[in-house]
Formats: structure tokens, C-alpha cells, sequence
């Protein structure tokens, strides 16, 4: 036992926590830009259909109002 804590105490600690640290921290870093890109993905999605109720409302759309609505709605969640 004693052995076991002398060992403990000449391991540097700090190293081996700060990597883990960065590492987390990277992580967390790539999964905000992953985010960053789904959210503009479906910024833009929503800018379309939103676009699209103009010529849905005039009969020009390809796409039914109710349709329209719903995806809408879905891409607003």
C-alpha cells in the first residue's frame, strides 16, 4: 500500500488532467460547429419554404399551402 502511494505521488497528476481537460474540451468545440452547421443547414431551409408561401398562396408552388405549412412548422421546431 505504501508503495502504491509513493508511486502516486511522483505521477504528475497535472499533465495527465490537463490533457483530459483539452481534450473535452475540443470535443465539445467540434460538436458547437456541427451545430453551428445543422442550424444554418435549417436556417436557410426555413428561408426557402418561407419563400415559397407567396407563390403557394398565388397557385404558383409546387408545393399545397397545408403542405407547405406543416414543413414549415417542422423546420420552426
Amino acid at each position: 500500500m505504501n508503495q502504491y502511494l509513493k508511486i502516486l505521488e511522483q505521477v504528475d497528476l497535472t499533465s495527465h488532467i490537463k490533457k483530459n481537460e483539452s481534450s473535452k474540451l475540443d470535443k465539445k468545440k467540434m460538436d458547437i460547429k456541427r451545430l453551428q452547421r445543422e442550424n444554418e443547414k435549417n436556417y436557410k431551409e426555413l428561408t426557402v419554404l418561407k419563400g415559397e408561401v407567396a407563390n403557394s398562396i398565388t397557385g404558383e408552388s409546387r408545393f399545397d399551402p397545408k403542405l407547405l405549412n406543416e414543413l414549415i412548422q417542422n423546420k420552426g421546431k
